[in-house]
């Protein structure tokens, strides 16, 4: 923890740091984070916070984020099992993958500029009760609020487009989806193809039990949180994913 140090209980990070690093206060490096950070207060010269940057702080409870930070890294607060309420800079684009998993974060207002909500952002996130969102969000990643037991309103995600991004996984499943869809047109369904083409991907196989095809869309079944239900679109050239 070079540049920052703990003092009783509270990360102190210095005035004009412009980003926090990655890693700079993970309890997986660094154990008297885990056990001794509880507040932390950034000051507003600081635009980015990186990623891992508190993992697994368990006892933290409370941090401040100023208007500036515009960047927040992946798992920045993941594993803050202590941690109940945060309110996000409202100049976010986009809430990064596994941002608050496993946090005790009990709701949240997602900023208006946000446009996307990154790979399993809340997950298990089981106090997580209340999501506020206004503005320009337009995809939700893959398992963003797996195991949120106690959000019971979901409405938000009616219509919400999944999308199938090559970065989140193998790249033969993309590869897979897209040879459904290279001769067809922008609002084509092909969930038929999908289930015809993934059945014959070795990844597919590790992933799911079971995959069946009926009028609505593509049922997956699995030993984990599932079934789910889903269809597969094309749109401006783009493969994606459709809850059902």
């Amino acid at each position: 923890m070079a540049k920052y140090e703990i003092k009783d209980g509270v990360g102190i990070i210095p005035e004009g740091t412009t980003a926090i690093l990655p890693k700079a206060f993970d309890a997986w490096m660094f154990e008297e984070c885990e056990k001794e950070l509880k507040k932390v207060s950034i000051p507003d010269s600081v635009t980015e916070i990186g990623h891992y940057a508190f993992r697994n702080c368990r006892n933290l409870v409370s941090v401040e984020i100023p208007e500036s930070v515009i960047n927040i890294g992946h798992h920045a607060f993941t594993g803050c099992s202590s941690l109940k309420e945060i309110k996000l800079p409202s100049h976010l684009k986009e809430l990064s993958n596994y941002l608050l998993e496993r946090s005790k974060v009990e709701s949240i207002d997602i900023p208006s500029e946000v446009e996307s909500i990154g790979e399993g952002a809340f997950w298990g996130c089981d106090a997580f009760a209340l999501v506020k969102i206004t503005g320009k969000l337009k995809s939700i990643g893959w398992n963003a609020f797996k195991d949120c037991t106690a959000l019971k309103d979901k409405s938000f995600m009616e219509k919400m487009e999944y999308q199938f991004v090559k970065h989140n996984f193998d790249s033969s499943w993309y590869d897979a989806l897209a040879k459904c869809v290279e001769n067809d047109g922008d609002t084509t369904k092909f969930d038929n193809d999908v289930v015809a083409v993934l059945k014959h991907t070795e990844e597919w196989h590790l992933y799911a039990n079971e995959v069946n095809y009926d009028e609505a869309g593509i049922w997956v079944h699995n030993d984990d949180e599932y079934p789910f239900h889903f269809t597969v679109v094309k749109k401006g050239g783009e493969v994606v994913i459709e809850y059902i």
